[in-house]
């Protein structure tokens, strides 16, 4: 008993030591300090995740990287903003679009509302500068969108629900600052984000485009032989789970685009469509 308790201690012990060595948690603790090579501690932590999304984003997750990655971008003391604090901004939330294109990574470390509301008063702040800050607005829709196409997702073992992680007031607030900022770039990813979050019978390709290769993160759809190969009453089950699916996305789209219409967003995007010279972007 005393060599299992002595095992199990020394086995705690390494593996305390190899995540507090690892690559990841290095670079987080470097960010930290926040120093002048915060722009270049910023790109290996981008690098980390790009060439391993799975892993890295969760490890950093668990290491408190949202919140330390959210603090960076939201950093504004007010004053005149330099190009290097725009950019170093700007990498941080790439950070977090990155990490955030793991659906479980969204799920699990930003599913909280605090994150949502931060992000979307990111957008509000950066639209009012839009001419210096479109980057910082664009990358905010980006973490954004990431949270609307995983946060919500359905227990394949329970029945399908309506209920959402989704916070809708923030996101109408950034929708509509963007909309008035007259900032094409920043338009686009709105247009990009309403269309996403009011897809309706369309979210699932919506969320199927997003994924990554190697990235299953919804059931795949039975093929007409597995199909044909099923009971009479597992195929019932099953057309009916779809049919639930079908409606309650397209309820969510109803009631999000009526949301939408009821807070003035609908009249944002109407201002800017008709003086909008660019006839891709107008339509």
């Amino acid at each position: 008993m005393q060599l299992l308790n002595t095992i199990r201690a020394q086995h705690a012990f390494e593996a305390k030591t190899n995540v507090s060595n690892s690559p990841m948690a290095k670079t987080l603790r470097e960010v930290e300090k926040k120093d002048d090579k915060l722009q270049h501690n910023l790109k290996v932590l981008m690098g980390l995740l790009a060439n391993d999304t799975i892993s890295a984003s969760m490890e950093m997750g668990r290491l408190g990287g949202v919140d330390l990655l959210l603090a960076i971008a939201t950093s504004d003391d007010g004053g005149a903003v330099s190009d290097d604090k725009l950019k170093i901004r700007k990498l941080a939330l790439q950070c977090l679009s990155c990490a955030g294109s793991h659906p479980p990574f969204c799920r699990s470390f930003m599913k909280h509302p605090e994150v949502q509301n931060k992000l979307s008063d990111l957008v509000v702040q950066a639209c009012a500068d839009a001419d210096d800050q479109a980057d910082i607005a664009v990358g905010a829709l980006t973490a954004n969108l990431r949270l609307i196409l995983h946060l919500d997702r359905d227990d394949p073992d329970k029945e399908i629900a309506g209920k959402t992680d989704l916070v809708y007031m923030p996101l109408i607030r950034a929708l509509s600052a963007a909309f008035k900022s007259g900032n094409p770039a920043i338009i686009r990813a709105a247009v990009d984000v309403l269309s996403t979050w009011t897809a309706g019978k369309d979210r699932e390709l919506a969320i199927r485009a997003s994924l990554a290769d190697g990235i299953i993160d919804l059931p795949v759809p039975l093929s007409k032989y597995e199909l044909h190969q099923l009971k009479p009453k597992e195929f019932s089950d099953y057309r009916q789970r779809q049919h639930q699916k079908k409606t309650r996305d397209q309820a969510w789209a109803y009631e999000r685009s009526t949301i939408f219409f009821q807070e003035g967003g609908l009249d944002a995007l109407l201002d800017f469509a008709a003086v909008c010279e660019d006839p891709n972007l107008r339509r």
